[in-house]
């Protein structure tokens, strides 16, 4: 009886056979066991899988379409991240003026003074109106009163005519100065 008890025993363990734990399966074969995969019956979806941007699918299981390298929460280019390897630089960072970096992917730095005239950019909380014309300091000076398209602050000598503005044809000897020149 001795003899039989180990076979009897492998019998056993063959009818009720070996366990298998979510932890030891990959469902749809991709080589990532499900308890690591964010989307087990899919096999095109695992860690560090190709991702790319734009088909509103989270590829490879980092929270975003697309990669981030950073971390960030912003997928790289081309998508929205305009720097990826710098994860204070995204669409939703505060941008800091004058510093010459672009932290909030529009294009561009915030300038405070761009034409240098002393006065800060209505984005820096100041009241220059247009901060690329060193003439055009202060709300006032930004308006077009008549609609002529020239500002009070770009030469406009009679802001409520619209016939006047420099560059204006001028009828000689009608006593107004139609175009900004100081002359009739």
């Amino acid at each position: 009886m001795h003899g039989r008890l180990p076979v009897l025993l492998l019998l056993a363990l063959a009818v009720v056979g070996c366990p298998t734990t979510p932890d030891l399966v990959d469902t749809d074969g991709d080589g990532v066991l499900d308890s690591s995969d964010c989307d087990p019956d899919d096999a095109d979806v695992y860690p560090a899988a190709p991702d790319e941007f734009g088909d509103d699918v989270d590829q490879n299981c980092d929270g975003i379409d697309g990669y981030d390298a950073d971390g960030d929460g912003w997928a790289a280019s081309p998508g929205p991240d305009c720097n990826d390897s710098d994860p204070t630089i995204h669409p939703d960072a505060v941008e800091i003026a004058d510093n010459f970096v672009d932290e909030d992917c529009d294009g561009a730095d915030l300038i405070c003074d761009a034409d240098g005239d002393g006065a800060l950019a209505e984005a820096c909380g100041g009241d220059d109106c247009d901060d690329l014309s060193a003439t055009c300091s202060v709300p006032g000076d930004c308006a077009d009163g008549d609609g002529d398209g020239v500002r009070l602050c770009d030469g406009d000598c009679d802001d409520a005519a619209p016939d006047v503005y420099p560059g204006a044809p001028d009828a000689p000897a009608d006593g107004v100065d139609s175009d900004c020149d100081g002359e009739d």
